[in-house]
């Protein structure tokens, strides 16, 4: 969907050529889908994160491939405390995000371990989902 958009972006914009570049591969191996050390200024991830069995391979992976002074904008889903591991197994949560969900503090351990500055919170809403099943799986945690 992205893609059929460029042109009117560059017309847009001003651009001569496209100043964007789509990647499709794993989040977590970077390097395999051609992503060189140092070369991106910005990566922009729309709840994937919260997919990855391998979150430290995520970031590690995303500093490895920015530029000094890059930056990483993502949303995804985060937990207000960590999800519990009989969670974590759970087909239908894992397939929402929900069971991958990093609580607040995990983001901030992972993401500064790997040489990233502290995350800023830009905004968050909580997640209401109005499925009965996904509700009761949930239990006491919200997540953002």
């Amino acid at each position: 969907v992205a893609r059929r958009h460029i042109d009117y972006h560059m017309q847009q914009f001003g651009y001569d050529k496209p100043n964007v570049e789509f990647v499709e591969g794993y989040i977590e191996r970077l390097g395999e889908a051609g992503l060189q050390d140092g070369s991106y200024d910005i990566i922009i991830s729309n709840c994937v994160v919260c997919l990855s069995p391998d979150k430290k391979s995520v970031f590690r992976e995303a500093f490895r491939v920015l530029k000094p002074g890059g930056e990483m904008y993502f949303s995804d889903m985060y937990a207000d405390r960590p999800v519990p591991q009989e969670l974590k197994t759970n087909t239908v949560l894992w397939g929402e995000g929900i069971a991958g969900a990093l609580d607040w503090r995990e983001l901030m351990q992972l993401a500064t371990e790997v040489g990233f500055a502290p995350p800023v919170l830009v905004k968050s809403t909580i997640y209401a989902s109005e499925d009965p099943v996904i509700k009761n799986l949930r239990g006491a945690s919200h997540i953002l």
